[in-house]
């Protein structure tokens, strides 16, 4: 892959890839995934954030390996989930961001130039939801629907 810059600026046209991992993010039936889940698409506790990867910077490739590095004990890398920016921003509430990693995954100056080719994790970005929600708090029934039409409108890919 050629070294490029990447951009700050997320475009509509994006393609983004989560990566999904087993029974916390898909529905299985006979060993097949049949459904990507809207848990693919929520925040992790205390957080508004989701993690994805920017495709137009990176290859599938790349983002099974990264996959495959994140897994443990009970969660295992099912697959990846695509979707385009667009469909993120479909609603007022939510958002992407560029939000690239060096090597010790510690996110990048703003101000820093990014190339595809830096160390770490340069095309990461974040959907970021328009609410934090407290430690013991539930992430709010309205932004669970916003994660289920995104998984929606995903494509799952092996």
């Amino acid at each position: 892959m050629e070294i490029r810059r990447i951009p700050k600026i997320i475009i509509d046209k994006e393609g983004l890839v989560r990566l999904v991992f087993s029974h916390y993010h898909v529905r299985l039936r006979d060993g097949q995934v049949i459904e990507v889940k809207k848990e693919a698409f929520l925040p992790p506790k205390a957080s508004n954030e989701v993690s994805v990867l920017r495709l137009a910077y990176t290859t599938l490739d790349f983002c099974r390996q990264r996959g495959q590095e994140m897994q443990h004990e009970g969660k295992t890398l099912a697959g990846l989930a695509q979707v385009q920016a667009e469909k993120v921003r479909i609603n007022a509430d939510t958002e992407v961001k560029a939000s690239p990693l060096d090597a010790p995954n510690q996110p990048l100056p703003e101000s820093q130039e990014v190339f595809t080719n830096d160390p770490g994790t340069p095309m990461h970005a974040d959907m970021v939801y328009d609410f934090v929600p407290a430690e013991a708090e539930p992430f709010p029934q309205e932004f669970k629907i916003i994660a289920k039409r995104i998984a929606e409108q995903s494509h799952f890919i092996k």
